[in-house]
């Protein structure tokens, strides 16, 4: 299946497509490899809503300046994540690991920090 798809059924050639504003990796087997595109929030798999700046801030994932409100919610930088919605800024991954710079996912978690090449650990 092409980016953006599924196929959810084995020895079945015709892909789903992911819920709208979410994509996929090449080759998804399943609906939670879909996950929502920048600029959207929702679990893998569910419907993705937009995220709209407010006076409750960013997604998680997401952040801005608190002190440039206006501003939208924009992605986390390279190995950082950040948990829960609000203002607070992302958190940096530990020591020698980092997030995919190149995912359209929105790094809410320290499990989307993986080990930089020649580190391993957990």
């Amino acid at each position: 299946c092409v980016p953006g798809t599924y196929n959810d059924m084995q020895g079945q050639a015709l892909c789903k497509n992911c819920p709208k504003n979410a994509t996929s990796i090449p080759a998804s087997v399943v609906l939670s490899n879909c996950y929502c595109t920048v600029g959207f929030f929702g679990p893998p798999g569910s419907p993705c809503e937009e995220e709209i700046s407010s006076t409750f801030g960013c997604f998680p994932g997401l952040t801005r300046d608190e002190e440039r409100w206006w501003e939208p919610c924009s992605k986390c930088a390279e190995a950082k994540y950040k948990m829960v919605r609000g203002f607070n800024p992302c958190r940096d991954c530990p020591a020698n690991s980092t997030t995919n710079s190149s995912s359209n996912h929105n790094f809410t978690s320290i499990f989307d920090c993986k080990c930089r090449p020649g580190f391993q650990g957990s």
